[in-house]
């Protein structure tokens, strides 16, 4: 909706509403935070005289170009989510030569509710408001670039080039293309467990020791081993506490294995990714279901 300014009396609006078309560009700089650019062709706005012994009308064309900060209501990547935005707005009319813009610049403010229908697509449905000239909802389809989440560190000189550094690295000198755990050592068997815990819960369920006991049994075979637990998540609530939960999750798999293989405790580590290392869509119940896993890496024990 267009809707100009006519307090001199002289004019009067006789259609305000129009259609518009927006293209915008987005980056994600945190769980909660982006910044847009965007411009937007607003649509038309006809005026005519008061006067009716006068047929002239007056046609005034609304164009943005709009730099905005937004705020997520829960985490970027949740499904559905609400947002608010403001921002700077270049606003443009196109004019004849009676009507007269009153502001060039001004605040734009915004908001609406936001469906990811993939990991990085979404639809919005939103509304913007620019002064009280112009207001527009609209439906959006897009997508933002820019990640809140970890990156990878340098971690220092790496002389087998299995991507561990030497200085954690417990086997330096392993053969090039070798599979490896996260301590450098080969990796002798790795198992993805069905094991899944209640809400902020480390607690194992008792039909998982069954199936639990026999890789335990498995472990014991092996005999001169490293054991590795991994934790994951998924992206349900902050990253802090899903990496501490990875790691409780983790260590209590863990516990278990050595209790029941009867190792010593030193052959036994566990690492937490939280949720940086998904292998589904957060965007959905089912990819979440396997993101919320554990995973067991044997490896070939570094010489003492």
């Amino acid at each position: 909706m267009v809707e100009p300014s006519t307090s001199s009396g002289s004019w009067r609006v006789t259609d305000k509403n129009d259609a518009a078309v927006k293209v915008f560009i987005g980056l994600t700089l945190t769980d909660h935070f982006f910044s847009e650019l965007s411009y937007e062709n607003l649509g038309t706005a006809t005026l005519e005289r008061s006067n009716p012994d006068i047929n002239q009308p007056q046609e005034v064309d609304y164009s943005a170009l709009s730099a905005s900060l937004g705020y997520w209501l829960y985490k970027n990547n949740a499904p559905w989510n609400f947002y608010a935005k403001v921002g700077a707005t270049a606003l443009n009319t196109d004019t004849g030569q009676h009507v007269d813009q009153d502001y060039d610049y001004q605040l734009s403010l915004g908001g609406g509710v936001q469906w990811h229908f993939t990991e990085d697509w979404f639809v919005r449905f939103e509304l913007d408001s620019y002064d009280k000239d112009a207001k527009v909802v609209g439906l959006r389809l897009g997508r933002y670039w820019g990640s809140a989440k970890q990156t990878q560190v340098y971690n220092g000189p790496d002389q087998d080039s299995d991507g561990v550094g030497d200085v954690k690295d417990k086997c330096p000198d392993t053969a090039r293309r070798t599979a490896v755990a996260s301590n450098g050592c080969p990796v002798l068997e790795k198992i993805n467990l069905n094991v899944q815990f209640e809400p902020w819960s480390s607690n194992i369920k008792d039909k998982y020791k069954a199936a639990l006991s026999q890789i335990a049994g498995k472990i014991k075979a092996y005999g001169n081993v490293n054991v590795i637990i991994e934790g994951h998540t998924d992206s349900k609530g902050s990253v802090g506490d899903n990496q501490t939960l990875s790691e409780s999750r983790a260590s209590a798999v863990s516990l278990f294995l050595e209790q029941q293989s009867g190792l010593k405790s030193k052959q036994f580590s566990v690492v937490g990714y939280g949720e940086l290392n998904p292998i589904a869509s957060n965007n959905t119940d089912a990819g979440r279901l396997k993101n919320r896993r554990a995973v067991i890496v044997i490896s070939q024990r570094h010489s003492q």
